[in-house]
């Protein structure tokens, strides 16, 4: 399940932070970042800050309690671009050291983890495949959502890093 996985997670970090790094690219001075970061799709929706946050800290709650570890602390300093590229850079680090050998025989493992205020006991392969996963790309789509809502310059191809389209196509 590594691979499944850390593999997938490290890869998805890197679309995310190539994400934050087109956000930087469009909004050029701080105050403009600043506003694109507080913004959500709705009001009682996690604005992007908090959306980039949780899809970082879904890769950290899947990988290492599938490992068998507990989940390194990390630590949310300041609503910026050079902040949340931090903090994508830490998970990367603390994804990079779990070996895989921690993987073996996961799929049958009990995981406990809450889903808002519910506590879920699933089996290795239904935490990753039916929650973790889907949660993971839910918080990556409103990611790139609310960058497009707010006119950043960002394509399937910033989202998954497989597509490509000429300059200016449009759907």
């Amino acid at each position: 399940m590594y691979d499944q996985s850390v593999i997938v997670f490290e890869r998805y970090l890197r679309r995310l932070s190539a994400m934050i790094n087109r956000l930087e690219a469009f909004a050029d001075i701080a105050s403009r970042q600043e506003a694109i970061l507080r913004t959500s799709l709705t009001p009682g929706m996690f604005p992007l800050v908090q959306q980039v946050r949780t899809a970082i800290g879904f890769s950290l709650r899947t990988c290492y309690p599938l490992a068998g570890l507990e989940i390194p602390e990390t630590e949310s300093r300041e609503d910026t671009v050079v902040d949340l590229r931090r903090q994508i850079q830490e998970a990367e680090g603390y994804l990079q050291a779990l070996p895989a050998h921690s993987f073996t025989q996961v799929a049958e493992r009990e995981i406990v983890t809450t889903a808002g205020f519910k506590e879920l006991r699933l089996d290795g392969q239904t935490f990753l495949t039916q929650y973790a996963l889907p949660n993971f790309f839910f918080h990556l789509s409103m990611v790139y959502a609310i960058l497009r809502h707010c006119g950043v310059p960002v394509g399937k191809g910033d989202f998954d890093g497989f597509h490509e389209y000429p300059s200016g196509f449009a759907f």
